[in-house]
């Protein structure tokens, strides 16, 4: 409902920042634990060599634990910041469309009071002499 192939069956951007945000928050508990724990947390990963990078069984579970806590809320984070952008874009546009029509008719009111002030091209403004 973030990125299907049919707009009409996404959910709103306000929306989807929200559910962006809630599916970051999800991580963030496994991520920590396996961070901040003093054990190793699974018996399978207990063996007394080091992995193929070199790590040690703890340090295995810091990387993993530091991959689902902050890389994955700075890509959440990034995720939400471009739909919000999007949708601010959007908004603005809206806006300025609403602001164009509201020009044209404040100035065909202006027009219609004040004919004397329009000129043969059809503009605004002082008259040329002539």
């Amino acid at each position: 409902c973030i990125c299907g192939p049919l707009k009409e069956l996404r959910i709103s951007i306000p929306g989807q920042c929200i559910y962006l945000f809630l599916m970051g928050v999800v991580p963030i508990i496994p991520g920590s634990w396996l961070t901040y724990s003093q054990n190793v947390v699974y018996s399978a990963y207990i063996h007394p060599w080091k992995s193929f990078w070199g790590f040690t069984p703890i340090g295995d579970q810091e990387l993993a634990g530091f991959i689902m806590k902050f890389v994955e809320s700075l890509y959440m984070g990034i995720l939400i910041l471009v739909l919000f952008f999007k949708w601010a874009r959007e908004a603005t546009i809206g806006d300025d469309d609403d602001l164009r029509e509201r020009d044209r008719e404040r100035i065909a009111r202006y027009r219609a009071e004040h004919p004397e002030s329009v000129t043969p091209n059809g503009r605004s403004g002082p008259q040329a002499p002539g």
